[in-house]
């Protein structure tokens, strides 16, 4: 048989299996993905994590308590976006505007700093 995958925009995978014999003859099953970190690395060890997701980066982990600073750079060390907030079970940082490439996230708080990279595709 034929194995065919086609990816979408809203996080499905669409697989088709089709007979070699009798093209009108398939199955296909669905995916969708969620909680999608391929790319993202940190360089601490905090328990924040990074989700990245259709053009945002879910931040969690984060001390609710606690105000933090996000800011993104590029791999020439350009700040490219800045952002402040208070800490959530799920922080979003939207990354409208970001060309496809690797990215640096540092985030600040008053107890530590931690950094991340990741990768927009």
């Amino acid at each position: 048989g034929v194995l065919t995958a086609i990816g979408k925009e809203d996080g499905t995978i669409v697989v088709r299996a089709t007979s070699v014999a009798d093209e009108s003859v398939y199955s296909e099953i669905t995916l969708t993905k969620t909680g999608f970190t391929t790319g993202i690395s940190n360089t601490g060890n905090s328990n924040i994590t990074l989700c990245y997701n259709n053009r945002e980066l879910w931040i969690t982990g984060l001390n609710e308590a606690e105000k933090y600073t996000f800011c993104i750079y590029s791999l020439s060390g350009n700040m490219v976006k800045s952002e402040t907030g208070i800490g959530t079970p799920a922080y979003r940082l939207a990354l409208n505007g970001l060309t496809d490439g690797v990215y640096f996230l540092q985030i600040v708080s008053q107890s530590a700093t931690e950094i991340f990279r990741f990768l927009i595709r």
